[in-house]
């Protein structure tokens, strides 16, 4: 029931007055940002203006500006729109000091939002009283990654979406003594895009200082786009608005935004290399611009499974849609025969080679490559779900790892089925246990035998109903992958065959 004094928080920006339920204090949709309207659309963010009212923060802030169908389905619908910029937090009501992991949610830089239902924050620290959890909001697709320096001089920044996460952190390393938190303890985390988000922050200048330790499930520093990409996106964005100046995109009609996203949709909108982002992100991990910074770092074993769903079920989605991946992806690695075929030659069914492939190439070699880059300067430690899904064909698939994380039952990922609790409380008290102690040698003291990258390469954690250290099982297949990944061109061409 809620209590019957509003819990109220104090900020810089203002007075935010929340809820209490079952002694968890729930702030929702405070901003960390002006909203980016008008002459401030395609901009940096900026801080929010100091304020001394009171708020209410009972309300999820808008989804960012995404195709219209992701936020307005048949069993519920979110308010979209420009003011986005806003965080939540779920603290228990004794909180001092406490160590605060802060999400960022998946969904290619294109879609999501902070008000999914399996991201609510309420289960997992009702659960798990010693830990903060937040949530936040940041914008997407053409409006958080599109290029328009060109366009107009005016226009000094891009990769948007990356900028509104370093602001959200300074703020919440400003405010974290306000509710409870560790300002020394925060550590960002993520799943696909934003795992690949998180890994990307830790070598930008804007984000330095603002945390010492990182949790990546499923992405890496590898999704990424370049010039050309952009110059694409730019283009078609120009064409669907008819700007002609810095002030018509000022001037466009709200109403119309929508819209816009909705026909830039298929185009890849993800960071661009070389704008406050390496130009080779992965080489610079192994040169140490991100040194001194604790890596938690994993995937699951059949990452493709979580498309199953969309794609009307396994057997077309082994029909259709992993072929023309597959396809795609035999483009992009052409010359690479042997490769492509070392992995037909494992496996008794085609589709259970291609899927495999696509697998290693886009989730698992990458997290192998990034740990790997990132062990000589500091600590990491790597980990695989291999609990899978109750639902036919899916596997321990995309996604499945964080939704174990929230402890909140996701219908498309367990049906009617029960999540496992002994491995929800073992995943949660482990991303918890790193958030708490970094590199330090207590980490996972239960944990018999789990070291370090830097000591043995080839054993891992396995996820499932029971925690185990054993050597990797993919660790035979990713020596294929690897040699295609440590060629620029192919780890550079991620935009052509993401899902």
């Amino acid at each position: 029931m809620p209590s019957t004094n509003a819990p109220e928080l104090r900020c810089r920006n203002g007075i935010f007055r929340g809820k209490c339920e079952h002694h968890v204090r729930v702030f929702l949709g405070i901003p960390y940002a002006e909203t980016p309207i008008d002459s401030l659309r395609f901009r940096a963010p900026r801080p929010p203006r100091p304020d001394t009212g009171t708020h209410d923060a009972l309300a999820f802030g808008k989804a960012p500006l995404q195709k219209a169908e992701n936020v307005s389905r048949k069993e519920l619908s979110f308010a979209m729109g420009e003011d986005c910029l806003r965080l939540n937090i779920w603290v228990h009501e004794d909180a001092v000091n406490r160590p605060v992991l802060v999400f960022f949610h998946g969904g290619y830089f294109r879609v999501g939002s902070t008000e999914e239902p399996v991201y609510n924050g309420q289960a997992f620290v009702a659960a798990n009283p010693d830990a903060i959890l937040i949530t936040v909001g940041t914008r997407l697709g053409p409006f958080g990654y599109l290029d328009l320096r060109s366009f107009d001089s005016t226009f000094r920044d891009c990769n948007l979406g990356l900028l509104d996460m370093c602001l959200a952190l300074a703020w919440i390393r400003e405010h974290a003594e306000s509710f409870g938190g560790d300002p020394e303890r925060i550590t960002p985390f993520g799943n696909s895009s934003g795992a690949a988000a998180v890994s990307l922050l830790t070598l930008m200048p804007q984000a330095k200082g603002l945390f010492s330790r990182c949790i990546i499930s499923s992405g890496s520093c590898l999704m990424t786009a370049g010039e050309k990409e952009y110059a694409r996106l730019a283009k078609a964005f120009l064409s669907e608005t008819g700007a002609k100046k810095a002030s018509d995109l000022a001037d466009l009609d709200p109403a119309s935004l929508p819209t816009i996203a909705d026909h830039l949709h298929r185009h890849a909108c993800l960071p661009l290399r070389g704008s406050g982002i390496p130009d080779d992100p992965l080489t610079s991990l192994r040169e140490g611009a991100a040194s001194g910074i604790d890596m938690l770092i994993g995937s699951c074993t059949n990452e493709f499974g979580y498309w199953i769903p969309e794609a009307g079920g396994l057997l077309p989605f082994m029909k259709t849609v992993l072929p023309g991946l597959f396809l795609l992806a035999g483009h992009v690695l052409e010359g690479k025969d042997d490769i492509l075929e070392a992995y037909m030659g494992l496996f008794k069914e085609r589709s259970q080679a291609e899927c495999a492939f696509m697998n290693d190439l886009i989730f698992h070699g990458p997290c192998l490559l990034q740990a790997r880059a990132q062990s000589g300067h500091a600590r990491v430690f790597r980990y695989l779900l291999t609990y899978p899904s109750p639902l036919e064909g899916l596997g321990s698939c995309h996604m499945l790892d964080t939704v174990l994380f929230f402890g909140n039952r996701a219908k498309r990922l367990f049906g009617e089925s029960p999540l496992p609790e002994s491995l929800v409380h073992g995943i949660q008290r482990l991303w918890i246990a790193f958030a708490e102690n970094g590199g330090k040698k207590t980490v996972f003291g239960d944990i018999d035998g789990w070291k370090d990258m830097g000591t043995d390469e080839e054993e891992v954690l396995l996820l499932d109903e029971t925690m185990r250290v054993a050597k990797d099982p993919l660790h035979e297949r990713l020596k294929l992958v690897e040699k295609l990944l440590e060629d620029p061109l192919i780890r550079n061409s991620f935009h052509a065959f993401m899902p």
